[in-house]
């Protein structure tokens, strides 16, 4: 799957990109308050992929406990499956794709989970599937997408948080949301107190190689991705 991703631009405003190939990424998880950019992003994620791959090589499944972000998906061409929004369905639709992961497949797979919901009802069955999707990286093209607002141990457990390649905590605009709530957040998600406050940048990455801070997109670039 060929993935050079825009990612939002640094602190002096230079566009950073992330090559998901050369960084070895196979399994991201997002998280921060509801209107942190999660949506943004995964939407600027995806809408860049489809435009470097073609359906042939790409497909999409969509593990929607939220019921909203997508059941509109623009392009039906490239869902590997229908969007899925019962729990059980999911769950099972999950195990399966854990299943086909350990051969490859000729097309590169993305399941996106958003929210909590199949890790809190059956943790360890969660788990089990998370773990036999990326011990098998070498072998198969399957990646993942773990969106949630909830940012706990629940949810992002040390099984989970130990076998991700990219972890991106999300930061709200609004300053009343920050302090004491995102060094919680930035502890459960990343092991550690960031060193700078959150009002100095909207989100942080961090991948097996290097830790990025970026500002969010811009409003030009929101707009666009919107209309995605």
């Amino acid at each position: 799957m060929k993935a050079n991703i825009y990612i939002g631009r640094d602190q002096k405003g230079n566009k950073v990109f992330i090559d998901f190939t050369k960084e070895d990424i196979h399994s991201i998880v997002l998280s921060g308050e509801s209107g942190s950019g999660k949506s943004i992003f995964h939407s600027s994620l995806y809408h860049q992929l489809i435009q470097q791959n073609t359906p042939e090589q790409l497909g999409f499944v969509f593990l929607d406990m939220t019921r909203v972000d997508f059941g509109n998906f623009p392009y039906p061409a490239y869902l590997y499956k229908p969007v899925i929004v019962d729990i059980q369905k999911a769950s099972d639709c999950f195990d399966k794709l854990g299943k086909e992961s350990e051969s490859k497949s000729p097309k590169s797979i993305v399941i996106h989970i958003e929210e909590c919901d199949l890790i809190c009802n059956d943790r360890k069955r969660f788990e089990q599937t998370w773990l036999d999707i990326t011990s098998n990286t070498d072998k198969n093209n399957v990646f993942i997408v773990f969106s949630s607002s909830r940012c706990c141990s629940d949810v992002f457990t040390k099984t989970i948080l130990d076998n991700t390649d990219l972890k991106i905590l999300f930061f709200p605009k609004k300053p009343q949301l920050t302090g004491a709530i995102y060094d919680g957040y930035s502890t459960c998600l990343f092991g550690k107190k960031l060193k700078h406050t959150p009002k100095e940048w909207q989100r942080v990455l961090i991948t097996k190689k290097q830790e990025i801070i970026c500002q969010g997109y811009l409003e030009k670039e929101v707009n666009e991705i919107n209309s995605f």
